[in-house]
């Protein structure tokens, strides 16, 4: 006799077997469907914050466009002059308030991979600046800045964005993202 699960999600009786993955693993949580219609969602409201920063950073740096390959480990580019473009990774910021520096964890969507790996954290190899953005109604929103130079030396997997609500709005923060002094002033603001 099979014992029933409920998803805490949708709050169906289903079979245990809903709850496993596709590498096998346990869920219990949340059945397939529910992750994968998470993911799907999830998805979507990423590009939809790509879009929305692409248009916040416009203004300032016209010469910004989307990532022309959905497989790299950046979102944006923005071209500053000839031989200097950095790579802007977004991140939307999480109901807790945290800035992930992870990829590929996301269910029911479409993973990127970066040399064959499906999760990975964000370094200065593969970005120069990761953005969180985070909604505060309709149409609001704040933006978040972390140089890839300040990831690398924290080794975190995420941050607070109370810990970095001294980079809200600074725009600034995409020039200086590359120099070595200005992250380690933004490392000292982190640990006061």
């Amino acid at each position: 006799m099979t014992a029933w699960k409920i998803c805490d999600t949708c709050g169906e009786r289903k079979d245990p077997k809903e709850f496993i993955s596709k590498t096998g693993k346990a869920t219990y949580k949340s059945c397939k469907e529910c992750k994968s219609i998470k993911g799907k969602e999830s998805s979507i409201k990423g590009k939809a914050n790509e879009y929305l920063v692409l248009g916040a950073l416009l203004p300032m740096f016209p010469n910004t466009m989307m990532s022309s390959n959905e497989q790299t480990a950046h979102d944006l580019i923005v071209h500053l002059s000839k031989n200097d473009d950095i790579r802007v990774q977004v991140k939307t910021v999480s109901k807790e308030n945290s800035i992930t520096f992870e990829a590929g964890k996301r269910a029911g969507a479409e993973r990127r991979q970066i040399s064959g790996m499906k999760e990975y954290q964000y370094s200065a190899d593969d970005t120069d600046v990761v953005i969180g953005i985070k909604a505060i109604d309709t149409g609001s929103f704040e933006l978040f800045f972390v140089p890839s130079l300040v990831i690398d030396e924290i080794g975190q997997k995420s941050i607070s964005a109370n810990v970095v609500k001294f980079t809200k709005n600074d725009f600034e923060v995409i020039t200086r993202c590359k120099d070595r002094s200005y992250v380690k002033e933004f490392i000292k603001k982190l640990n006061n």
